[in-house]
């Protein structure tokens, strides 16, 4: 996990994390967001919100991404309103700490499927090479057994 600083929606990560409210309306950065990713990002706020229903104060609830960002998935956010009550920093933090723990899984999938892709790529490869070696000696053959026939007569 690291801190960078720059434009959210340039960032090539696995995931960004959307501000919202419960209800993922929009507004400053998700303004920003919305506007990098496109049309599809209402669409794909209807469907977090029609799975989920309204997000808790707290909670989160993950997209795809899509337009112009980088990330593969947007997790929205809905953080609380700090009014100085320590229940909602409590929330914020557990926001946050759920966050994290969506990156940590979707870096653990890309690495299974990193390795899934590696071991298919493998075995293809040693198929063709069996193959290779299978047309070959069937060629080797042919051409002794051409080679023995034109010996006989």
């Amino acid at each position: 996990m690291q801190v960078v600083k720059g434009d959210l929606t340039k960032q090539q990560v696995t995931g960004i994390v959307n501000p919202t409210n419960t209800h993922l309306a929009r507004g400053g950065a998700s303004d920003h967001i919305a506007k990098a990713a496109g049309p599809g990002f209402a669409k794909n706020c209807d469907a977090v919100l029609a799975r989920q229903g309204s997000l808790a104060e707290g909670s989160s609830g993950v997209s795809q991404a899509g337009g112009a960002l980088r990330c593969r998935y947007i997790i929205h956010a809905a953080g609380p309103h700090y009014t100085g009550n320590l229940s909602a920093v409590t929330a914020l933090v557990q926001c946050v700490a759920f966050g994290h723990m969506l990156h940590f899984h979707a870096v653990i999938e890309e690495k299974k499927r990193k390795e899934k892709k590696s071991k298919e790529k493998k075995r293809k490869g040693k198929e063709r090479k069996g193959k290779e070696r299978k047309g070959k000696e069937r060629k080797e053959k042919k051409r002794k057994e051409k080679k023995s026939k034109a010996k006989t007569f």
